[in-house]
């Protein structure tokens, strides 16, 4: 009767700690054993994260290193609390997150970096061997959890250079499968070159997607190992010549989707893998894309699940669409926060998803000191929302 009296008791303890933040939920762990184990497991874990809610966008400049990194908090009270910046020790490109894990590129040292900054532990990977990691190769990154706790990151090329033409290589690496690299080309008759739009890639159908420069969509099957183009639907107008084009991918409901705009419209169409076939799903008339040109910015910097669209409009406005209601409002004022340089922004929730440090690679003594130091000071930023 006592046993099952401590147990009962040690449940109720350990659901109560599945209510508190999560900095608070990793010193519970050091309690005993039996309070690790239990934190530890895949049913807490599960329900840990169903409650996380993002709460920040991190966002950095569209494909490039900078020093400077960005952060929004989202319903923050004062609402002039809500945006924030950081200057690094190093220049840095964050290229995606995923469940609470952050993918970073150290271009210098010519190592990725996938931290947890709520835990604090990262792995770093060094850039394929198959080439010097070409910038134009947007970098896939899926993380499995609380599932299985792994995680994935592919890198999609050109077989044959200079032109390109004869099919996609895709380099893959999996905290599964001991964390080495593996590449993977895959022959396809696409008859132009293959650069993918530097839009970021989205992953859904156990699939990576990348924008083609040229029209379509690329998509690896990461458990299959085979690629795909998918066509763009018959409204969409590509300007090959502008270099901030007017369509970007995103998902919601567990569907592609596809947010296109030009001249004073705003197109959202989502792709049904069931039937190969996309279908629109709102037109909309906005009056805050015309005069859209080379020197006038609108594009989507968020696009959530939950049929939102975060919109980044000729500074200093960003904008909210909400397809539920067809409407659009202005959510914040980012004067003299961004400029008119084109940014990323990442959604993060934290989570207790494991690093795989054991997989680490060794990184030359000259590099540790400013990767260790960024990394501390992007743990701080990060957590403190």
């Amino acid at each position: 009767m006592h046993d099952q009296k401590m147990t009962m008791l040690d449940d109720l303890v350990v659901k109560i700690i599945s209510y508190l933040p999560l900095k608070f939920v990793i010193q519970c762990k050091v309690l005993n054993k039996d309070f690790y184990a239990r934190i530890s497991g895949p049913k807490f874990l599960q329900t840990l994260s169903q409650r996380q809610k993002i709460s920040t966008l991190i966002s950095s400049l569209n494909r490039s290193v900078s020093e400077t990194i960005h952060k929004i908090s989202l319903n923050s009270v004062p609402a002039s609390h809500y945006f924030e910046t950081t200057t690094l020790p190093v220049r840095i490109n964050i290229l995606a997150i995923s469940k609470g894990l952050v993918l970073i590129d150290f271009n210098e040292s010519k190592n990725f970096c996938i931290l947890n900054p709520i835990t604090g532990a990262h792995h770093l990977i060094r850039y394929p061997d198959r080439a010097s990691y070409c910038r134009l190769s947007v970098p896939g990154f899926i993380v499995d959890y609380p599932t299985s706790d792994h995680y994935m990151l592919v890198i999609a090329s050109g077989i044959c250079e200079p032109f390109e033409r004869d099919g996609y290589n895709f380099s893959v690496l999996s905290s599964e499968l001991s964390g080495v690299w593996r590449e993977i080309p895959l022959r396809m008759n696409i008859h132009e070159p293959f650069h993918l739009h530097v839009t970021k890639p989205v992953y859904v159908n156990d699939s990576f997607h990348w924008l083609r420069w040229k029209g379509g969509v690329l998509a690896f099957h990461t458990k299959k190992e085979k690629a795909i183009i998918i066509d763009l639907p018959e409204l969409t107008i590509m300007d090959y010549d502008n270099p901030f084009s007017r369509e970007w991918l995103g998902v919601t409901h567990g569907l592609l989707t596809l947010v296109c705009t030009y001249e004073k419209f705003l197109v959202i169409a989502t792709y049904d893998y069931g039937s190969n076939e996309w279908s629109v799903s709102h037109s909309i008339t906005i009056d805050f894309i015309m005069g859209l040109d080379y020197y006038n910015y609108c594009f989507p910097v968020w696009i959530d699940d939950s049929e939102r669209v975060f919109f980044l409009v000729e500074y200093p406005w960003a904008h909210d669409h909400d397809s539920k209601i067809n409407n659009y409002k202005i959510t914040a004022d980012l004067k003299n926060c961004l400029g008119i340089f084109k940014y990323d922004f990442y959604a993060f929730a934290p989570t207790l998803a494991s690093v795989h440090t054991r997989l680490s690679h060794v990184v030359h003594r000259k590099h540790l000191s400013s990767i260790t130091a960024t990394l501390d000071e992007l743990k701080r930023f990060i957590r403190e929302s």
